[in-house]
């Protein structure tokens, strides 16, 4: 998990991959751009199971 400025990102695999679950949500602006300016290899957002069968099934 990363935090910064009370704004957190949920997981940065060791493999580099940054995944943030938000389930039937949408990021918050603060989250948006903490993502976006993360540095890492893959970005993911996992919003329902459907975005976990496609990234990780």
């Amino acid at each position: 998990m990363s935090i910064k400025d009370s704004t957190e990102i949920d997981f940065l695999t060791d493999s580099g991959v940054l995944i943030e679950a938000k389930y039937r949500s949408e990021l918050s602006d603060a989250q948006k751009r903490l993502f976006e300016s993360f540095k890492a290899k893959q970005k993911i957002i996992i919003s329902g199971i459907e975005d976990v069968q496609k990234h990780f099934l």
